[in-house]
């Protein structure tokens, strides 16, 4: 039996719906599997912490467990028992800083599988995996440690990179930080990049040593920022147009695949919301994964909550995919493979359908009488591929 030790899980949170439909609800669902794991969530209503390290060391002197893991509020997590065994992992380790469930190697490569809105990302890490840096959506650490060397609550961070920076001065001391799989789900209804550029300048400026550094929201480098430098010129300015051809000449392949000329480039983390707001009936999303390693949602699908709306979460092969059940509803199918869509083609050749590609997250698929309204929903000229291409 894999060894786990109990965890204090601390989170900010501003929003009681939030926190109760995501991070809240999870816990109390899997109490029973991990009973002396505790909640202790910090009120930052009315912003009363202006810096999340000064809201998160408030919850450290708060906890009462050996190990700490900082969870974001709108995180859904999908196994205390992953959590545990990370923080039995860390216990154990005196060569590891912190574990989180989602970071990025010197390479390049997202570590850690986790569901990001509606996409599965990540490669699947069953034991600990070195990285730059860790994600703040899930990370844990010694509550000793955190005490005797708090999180900065340096407001040029602000509500960034405060793992990142934690990271770096645990690498300082000779110790790693590693990613590990801890299911979750961050249902994020938006993306906040406010000040992210001032505090990867502040963290270049107290670790100059270890750049450049990935981190899962750019490479932080010499310079301070993530952006490249203006001297790219014309290049930069254009860097859009390049990702679109590069786009165009995706979703060409997908037409050869699935036979289908109903094609959009989108990232549907972001337009998942603009789907729902068309769909009167039930949203269904299925991430497509090999046989046999399925995401471990509940039996019958993880249902949330969204911005008045709830999906009903699956994964497994193309095969175990939930059928449209009426008019109303819709299907969407991501992380899907251009093997996927030649298979699928025959299937959905008849039904309304939209085949989208974005080049964080590959392929996807929108099945239903929403499909009909492509055009509403994808209105930038970006979102349409080149047609000299296609």
């Amino acid at each position: 039996m894999v060894r786990r030790v109990a965890v204090s899980v601390v989170s900010v949170w501003n929003d009681a719906a939030v926190l109760g439909a995501c991070l809240d609800r999870s816990l109390r669902e899997l109490r029973h599997t991990a009973p002396d794991t505790e909640l202790v969530a910090v009120d930052n209503r009315g912003q009363r912490c202006t810096t999340a390290g000064s809201a998160l060391n408030e919850g450290v002197r708060a906890a009462t467990r050996d190990v700490v893991a900082f969870v974001q509020q709108d995180i859904y997590l999908h196994s205390l028992v992953a959590l545990e065994e990370a923080a039995a992992l860390l216990i154990d380790d005196p060569s590891l800083a912190m574990v989180g469930a989602v970071g990025i190697d010197s390479g390049g490569r997202i570590r850690g599988r986790i569901r990001d809105r509606v996409v599965l990302i990540g490669e699947a890490c069953p034991s600990p995996v070195p990285v730059d840096s860790l994600d703040e959506v899930l990370f844990l650490a010694r509550r000793q440690d955190l005490l005797a060397d708090p999180l900065s609550e340096d407001p040029d961070l602000a509500w960034h990179a405060y793992a990142v920076e934690w990271g770096l001065r645990g690498a300082d001391r000779g110790r790693a930080v590693a990613a590990v799989d801890i299911p979750l789900t961050h249902n994020s209804l938006s993306t906040n990049l406010a000040r992210l550029d001032e505090a990867h300048a502040a963290v270049a400026a107290l670790h100059p040593d270890r750049l450049p550094l990935q981190t899962t929201c750019g490479v932080i480098t010499a310079s301070g920022g993530t952006r490249a430098p203006r001297r790219a010129g014309l290049l930069q300015d254009h860097r859009w147009r390049l990702r679109w051809v590069q786009g165009s000449w995706a979703v060409r392949s997908a037409r050869r695949a699935a036979g289908s000329r109903s094609l959009v480039l989108g990232d549907l983390r972001r337009d998942i919301d603009r789907v729902a707001a068309h769909v009167p009936g039930r949203i269904q999303i299925h991430d497509v994964v090999p046989a046999g390693q399925p995401f471990p949602d509940v039996p019958g699908g993880t249902h949330l909550p969204r911005a008045g709306y709830d999906v009903r979460f699956t994964s497994g092969s193309l095969a175990e995919r939930p059928g449209v059940s009426g008019p109303d509803d819709a299907c969407l199918l991501t992380n899907v493979t251009l093997a996927d869509l030649a298979e699928l083609g025959p299937s959905i050749a008849a039904a309304p359908h939209v085949i989208g590609y974005h080049d964080d997250i590959g392929y996807w698929v929108l099945i239903g009488e929403v499909a009909r309204r492509r055009d509403e929903i994808w209105t930038e000229p970006r979102s349409r591929p080149a047609r000299l291409l296609v």
